[in-house]
């Protein structure tokens, strides 16, 4: 089931840049965002700083989150979820309900290097096992934002 909440749910104005339209996907938050607009929010946060919550939802979350309540939870309580995967926006098309693009996370990640680079903020990694992130350091020559500094890692 997707329901439009356009008139009814909307990101905090006071945080954002904009009020931004989010529909419900079998009970998961989307907002209709692009990736300016997902850069825009996130170049807000870095200024305003502390913690923000970033899920990028594709259509194998969506599904896992029907049968995981905590895993729901924590989409559903995100600063900002992006529509990630061409399933989430076809479903929506399909449905008459309209996203703005596929955000995914990896683009998301390639767009704050080179924003980080540009701005001279810095970016740390969180692997998702012991070394992973360090193994993930792009040597500086082949790095295409080399002036990106890498906080640290974990």
């Amino acid at each position: 089931m997707i329901e439009d909440s356009s008139s009814s749910e909307t990101l905090n104005a006071s945080r954002y840049p904009s009020a931004i339209r989010q529909i419900s996907l079998l009970g998961i938050k989307i907002n209709a965002v692009d990736m300016a607009t997902t850069l825009d929010i996130i170049k807000s946060w870095i200024a305003e700083g502390g913690p923000h919550q970033i899920v990028t939802a594709d259509a194998s979350a969506v599904v896992l989150a029907q049968e995981d309540v905590e895993f729901r939870e924590i989409i559903n309580l995100a600063d900002l979820v992006t529509p990630d995967g061409a399933g989430i926006l076809l479903g929506a098309k399909w449905l008459r309900m309209q996203l703005e693009s596929r955000v995914s996370g990896i683009d998301i990640a390639k767009n704050l290097c080179k924003m980080a680079a540009e701005d001279g903020f810095s970016i740390f990694l969180l692997g998702a096992a012991p070394g992973i992130a360090e193994k993930e350091r792009i040597p500086k020559p082949q790095n295409r934002w080399h002036s990106t500094r890498l906080f640290s890692t974990f």
